[in-house]
């Protein structure tokens, strides 16, 4: 069995995953949220399409990483990173959109549940002016 570090450089944080439970049961969006399995949730959404989430606490998601969890799940319709620190790289994002997926820090994730299909995987937060 891997030690804990190990173990949470892949997978999020019992808190992190308790904290997206949680944020599910408020988001306006969604009317549930189902856990298929660890760090896998079925997202169900009012006049929206069903969102099937992989969760994980990688610092930056790569191209390797996609490939290797959408050959393992390949019904995810989105890979969401936890830690407020955690990103992904351009590559990925662009592999993701590509494969129709989103792929998002989870305040990004958060805010596209609002939106649908090609606006949801495609969603990029504001750019803010410098």
């Amino acid at each position: 069995m891997p030690d804990q570090d190990t173990r949470y450089k892949k997978l999020p944080r019992p808190e992190s995953i308790e904290f997206f439970k949680t944020s599910m049961n408020f988001h306006k969006a969604v009317t549930s949220s189902e856990e298929i399995a660890e760090v896998r949730y079925l997202i169900k959404r009012e006049k929206k399409s069903e969102i099937r989430v992989f969760l994980t606490n990688l610092y930056i998601v790569g191209i390797a990483d996609v490939y290797e969890i959408i050959q393992e799940f390949p019904d995810v319709d989105c890979i969401v990173t936890m830690s407020a620190w955690n990103s992904y790289s351009e590559q990925a994002k662009m592999l993701c959109k590509d494969n129709k997926i989103g792929l998002f820090t989870y305040s990004e994730y958060y805010a596209a549940l609002r939106y649908d299909s090609e606006e949801f995987y495609n969603y990029e937060p504001p750019k803010e002016d410098i």
